[in-house]
C-alpha cells in the first residue's frame, strides 16, 4: 500500500464553493478541484473494493495531509465509523473522519463535463503559472501531456504509473 495522493495541495478554505474546500471520495473515484483544474485517481488503487456504490464522502484537506506523509503503511476506509485510517510505519493509527457528501448543500464539478472531446489543435494556449506548480506537485511521475478539446478549452494531463491520476485543467487562449 502507498500513501494517499497529495490532493491536500489543490483546496482553497478562501472559497465559498463548499465543493472547492475538500477532497470527495466515490466508488470510482478521488478527486478535488479548485474551480480552476480537477484532479483525480481510480479509488481502487487505494480503497480496493471497500467503496460502495453510494459511496460519496468529502475529506477535510488539512486532515487528508496526514495520510499522504512517507511513513503511511497502509489506508483503510471504515464505512460504520465515517473514518479513513491510516497504518503508519511505527504501528500508530491515524483517523481521518469523512463526511457525507448528501448531507452537505453542494455538488461536486462533473469531469466528464469539462473532458476534451475532440482532437481540435488549439495553435496557442497559456497556461497560469500557479495552476501548473501546484499540478505538478500533486501529479507524480511522468506527465503525459494530451492537447485537445478547443470547443471547451481545458487540457487534459495524465500521469502515466501505478497511480493513474488525471487531470483537467482549464487554459487561456493567447491572441
Amino acid at each position: 500500500m502507498k500513501p494517499l495522493p497529495k490532493l491536500h495541495l489543490v483546496p482553497t478554505d478562501k472559497d465559498l464553493r463548499g465543493w472547492s474546500n475538500f477532497i470527495q471520495i466515490t466508488e470510482k473515484y478521488i478527486q478535488v478541484s479548485d474551480g480552476h483544474m480537477i484532479i483525480r485517481y481510480p479509488s481502487k488503487n487505494w480503497f480496493g473494493e471497500a467503496l460502495g456504490a453510494d459511496s460519496n464522502f468529502a475529506v477535510d484537506p488539512k486532515q487528508w495531509k496526514a495520510l499522504t506523509a512517507s511513513n503511511v503503511k497502509s489506508v483503510e476506509v471504515d464505512l460504520a465509523k465515517n473514518n479513513l485510517i491510516g497504518l503508519m510505519k511505527n504501528g500508530t493509527l491515524v483517523y481521518v473522519p469523512i463526511l457525507e457528501v448528501d448531507k452537505l448543500d453542494w455538488k461536486f464539478p462533473d469531469f466528464q463535463s469539462v473532458w476534451p472531446l475532440d482532437d481540435s489543435p488549439v495553435v496557442q494556449i497559456g497556461f497560469n503559472a500557479k495552476l501548473m506548480a501546484k499540478l505538478c506537485s500533486v501529479l507524480e511521475g511522468p506527465l503525459k501531456f494530451v492537447f485537445s478539446g478547443e470547443k471547451r478549452g481545458a487540457r487534459v494531463f495524465e500521469t502515466s504509473g501505478e497511480n493513474e491520476g488525471e487531470a483537467v485543467i482549464m487554459s487561456c487562449k493567447i491572441d
